[in-house]
């Protein structure tokens, strides 16, 4: 058995033949970063709009619309579909 000297090519040599599963952890893992990221700063701007708003209630919902529906598509994106789908690349990866 030959060993590597160079940290670099001893990790190539165990990522080389995975290295669309490892493309894909890391991918799922940055998604759901910009998701962790993302969502007290939507959250913030929920909070601010209802905060300045002195109109109707009913009537917010126009200005608070695509707030809502894209703080559910992060969440849905990244915590529930890329966490989990992360964890089984990682089940297939090391496991």
């Amino acid at each position: 058995m030959k060993f590597s000297r160079n940290l670099g090519s001893c990790i190539w040599k165990f990522l080389r033949p995975q290295k669309g599963r490892f493309f894909l952890i890391f991918l799922l893992s940055f998604i759901w970063s910009l998701d962790i990221a993302m969502g007290p700063y939507l959250f913030g701007k929920i909070t601010d709009v209802l905060g300045a708003y002195d109109g109707d209630r009913q009537a917010v919902w126009s200005q608070l619309q695509w707030l809502l529906l894209g703080a559910l598509a992060l969440w849905i994106a990244g915590v529930d579909f890329c966490r989990r789908e992360q964890s089984l690349d990682w089940k297939r990866t090391f496991g």
